[in-house]
């Protein structure tokens, strides 16, 4: 069964990293070197470029370069978030998005990625995530220590560049 379930894996160019929270049902998937730096399941280049396209998202929204956040986004992208509205439409509403987490999120503060599963086609990609943000990075006092939250980003390749167009950040409804 693992070995079906990896060779599925490998056939739709998925690459999965190792949380460091048990946040995974199966150490199958356990790669060595924690969340970062873990090397390919796969040798499909369009996810390696994909996690590295994510990765310095990731690393902006740390340092809170907006320009670098955006930078490959695409102009009519989509975004559902966490906080209202509901929906976002376009760069310019995604960018004022921002604002608010920046109100806590501090410079340096932690950004990172748990889990990571790219599925890449020849012209269009998705990433399904779990990640960390925090401490301090939240209005809600319960979230002080820093709060997991999931990720999906739609891309598409436009002139031979991947592109983000829709975003999803969401976290369980509560029971």
């Amino acid at each position: 069964m693992i070995a079906t379930v990896l060779g599925l894996l490998v056939v739709f160019g998925r690459r999965w990293r190792a949380p460091e929270s048990g946040l995974s049902d199966s150490a199958a998937f356990a790669r060595p070197g924690g969340a970062r730096g873990v090397g390919p399941m796969t040798e499909n280049p369009e996810v390696a470029r994909i996690e590295a396209l994510l990765e310095a998202w990731a690393e902006a929204v740390r340092r809170h370069d907006v320009p670098a956040i955006l930078a490959h986004h695409e102009p009519d992208m989509l975004m559902f978030d966490l906080p209202p509205p509901l929906q976002c439409r376009g760069i310019e509403a995604y960018e004022q998005t921002w604002d608010l987490l920046f109100r806590y999120h501090r410079p340096g503060t932690a950004f990172d990625f748990r889990e990571l599963a790219v599925t890449a086609g020849a012209e269009v990609a998705f990433a399904a995530a779990i990640m960390w943000c925090g401490p301090d990075a939240s209005s809600d006092p319960a979230d002080k220590d820093g709060f997991l939250f999931r990720l999906t980003v739609g891309l598409r390749k436009t002139g031979g560049e991947w592109r983000i167009a829709h975003e999803h950040h969401s976290v369980p409804a509560a029971a």
